[in-house]
């Protein structure tokens, strides 16, 4: 029938349009790459592909609130996916709000809790906000999971020794 013709049309214009915003980020034409996954999520809203491209599209330039409110609005409207938390909390970090990435982070390692870097990432957040204590657990829960990870070693050595000379 036509209305099943035209269901299946438009998976393919948005594959199409998320295709070529792909090889305009790879451009660095990135207004049209933006461009092109609004227009994806326009034609098929939650597109998580749509979602990811463009909240990179957005950090490539350096337009970390945009991709902090687009996973927000994500993450609100489709919880089950997975991924959104994942890139909300680094987008929040690299946009340097720790404190609000603290508890996205602390669901995330409790929710996959042999992730290394999630834990890691836990730990750098806890870290920045003065949460010694609790940040000096977190790279101690990392470095069992990665016992020679030389990053996760030189963080906690820095959290020991700060809160010795605290002390």
């Amino acid at each position: 029938t036509f209305a099943e013709k035209a269901t299946q049309a438009e998976p393919n214009k948005s594959d199409f349009l998320l295709n070529e915003g792909a090889i305009l980020q790879a451009l660095e034409r990135y207004d049209e790459a933006e461009d092109r996954f609004k227009r994806v999520l326009d034609l098929s809203p939650g597109y998580p592909q749509a979602i990811t491209n463009l909240v990179r599209n957005y950090e490539l330039q350096q337009k970390t609130e945009e991709a902090i409110d687009l996973l927000k609005d994500a993450r609100r409207l489709f919880p089950q996916e997975k991924r959104y938390p994942i890139l909300l909390a680094d987008a929040l970090v690299s946009g340097g709000n720790f404190e609000e990435a603290i508890p996205i982070l602390t669901a995330l390692r409790e929710a996959m809790p042999g992730e290394v870097e999630i834990v890691a990432k836990l730990g750098r957040c806890l870290a920045a906000e003065t949460h010694f204590p609790e940040a000096e657990e977190a790279f101690r829960a990392a470095l069992k999971l990665a016992p020679n990870h030389g990053g996760l070693i030189e963080s906690l050595a820095l959290i020991v020794i700060g809160q010795e000379r605290m002390d």
